[in-house]
């Protein structure tokens, strides 16, 4: 596949809910780290598992793996120990949900209608973003010239508003054929940032007009 790509992951923390203590066949599944792992692997990335257990817990981690169903490429054990770690490629599990998550929820990316002249609008606060504008190298979504953002950083909740909009609208060829405006409960997201919340449907709305331009051409 184009653009194939090498994941590091964590297992403690991140296959697994728990983090200490060396009953490993035991561990809890951490079941969106597994699901996002298996995901990288059916696309065509290579993951691998790397891990500051011992060498010679090797085969109680593949018993475990194959327990629950883990898929990776290789797996690499004896990472050195440490508290925290600072490096411009890490991802957190939300920053890959938008990885796996964001183009493969796009009509128009199925059908490979997105023209590189075209300008979409900024989630937050609403500029216009150029096809020409630099991708992000960790959520790989265009920095807006304006405010400087992409997707990563998003809490569990403005994530939940994302996904669900780009599932109900973005995902659905007949919003993109039909004159259905956006309609939503704003309840559930009553907390969240305001801007969010007009600058989304905004956007969506100025990318179907995009699309019913180029179909009517």
């Amino acid at each position: 596949m184009k653009n194939k790509k090498t994941f590091y992951f964590d297992i403690d923390g991140i296959l697994t809910l728990e983090t200490i203590g060396h009953d490993y066949i035991k561990r809890t599944p951490n079941i969106k780290g597994i699901l996002y792992c298996n995901k990288l692997i059916n696309l065509g990335h290579k993951v691998i598992l790397y891990s500051s257990r011992y060498k010679e817990d090797l085969e109680v981690t593949k018993k475990w793996l194959e327990k629950h169903n883990v898929q990776y490429t290789a797996i690499i054990l004896g990472k050195p120990q440490y508290d925290y770690i600072v490096d411009d490629k890490s991802l957190s599990l939300n920053e890959l949900e938008v990885f796996l998550f964001f183009n493969r929820t796009c009509f128009r990316h199925r059908l490979k209608n997105v023209l590189k002249s075209e300008n979409h609008l900024c989630y937050f606060c609403g500029d216009r973003i150029s096809q020409k504008s630099v991708d992000c190298p960790k959520c790989g979504i265009m920095k807006c010239p304006s405010c400087g953002r992409c997707l990563c950083g998003l809490s569990d909740k403005h994530l939940e508003l994302l996904k669900f909009f780009r599932i109900q609208y973005c995902n659905r060829e007949d919003f993109f054929n039909q004159d259905e405006e956006i309609n939503f409960n704003l309840k559930p997201w009553d907390k969240l940032s305001r801007d969010m919340l007009v600058n989304i449907p905004k956007a969506i709305m100025y990318c179907k007009e995009l699309y019913r331009r180029s179909v009517s051409k």
